[in-house]
């Protein structure tokens, strides 16, 4: 069985469009570096997940964001 990855750190809203994450939030590779972004952003940019290129969290009950891709 895998461990758990959890995002460590302060998160608000989108680093660059300033809207809240609701269910999802991403620590991806945009056109502007990297950034922790919505759904509609990671869309806008056609972002990626993988090695090199982000990761994707989902917000789980207690609050806290768990890795679950990239």
């Amino acid at each position: 069985m895998s461990q758990k990855i959890y995002w460590c750190g302060p998160l608000t809203n989108c680093d660059i469009s300033g809207k809240p994450f609701g269910k999802v939030m991403y620590d991806a590779k945009t056109p502007l570096g990297w950034a922790n972004i919505c759904q509609e952003t990671f869309d806008h940019f056609g972002c990626k997940l993988g090695t090199g290129l982000g990761q994707k969290y989902e917000l789980q009950d207690d609050g806290r964001w768990l890795k679950v891709e990239g």
